[in-house]
């Protein structure tokens, strides 16, 4: 007994003709989507200050970037480590001196930089550019000689 297969195909076109007299202008809303996720962090662009001692804030200063988006926020800036090397040895914490200008002006010690300060993102401009300048409480003259160096881990916390 044999056995016919048929296979049928079929394929079917279909077309829409609206006469004239019925033609239409028609609209259609299309949307682009993003999701830009949150940022809020540091990064250092210059990160090779100078340490000057008396005073006042004449050194070199270093340049940090915020890279912060979201939109009338705030954000705490603090200095999560310091390691002063062997200045730490001769000179007390407090006699260290941190003068930050974010356009605003701030200027502590580094128990009041360790707390931080909680910055308005309006309060950036609009580069998001801060500068960080160091002294050290003493005359030079009774410093220690030798190249010091201090390292410093300042960080941004979310509000």
């Amino acid at each position: 007994m044999k056995f016919r297969h048929h296979v049928t195909v079929a394929t079917i076109c279909a077309a829409l003709v609206v006469p004239s007299a019925f033609s239409q202008s028609t609209s259609s809303q299309l949307r682009f989507k993003a999701n830009v996720p949150t940022k809020c962090g540091i990064e250092a662009l210059d990160a090779q200050g100078e340490l000057t001692f008396g005073d006042s804030f004449e050194s070199r200063e270093t340049r940090l970037r915020i890279i912060y988006n979201i939109p009338e926020g705030r954000f705490l800036l603090r200095l999560a480590n310091a390691d002063f090397g062997e200045l730490n040895n001769f000179i007390s914490l407090e006699k260290f001196r941190f003068q930050v200008d974010i356009p605003q002006r701030y200027e502590g010690d580094i128990n009041y930089w360790r707390n931080g300060i909680v910055i308005d993102a309006n309060q950036l401009n609009d580069d998001q550019i801060i500068e960080i300048r160091a002294r050290v409480g003493i005359d030079e003259d009774v410093a220690p000689a030798g190249d010091h160096t201090m390292r410093l881990d300042w960080e941004t916390v979310c509000l």
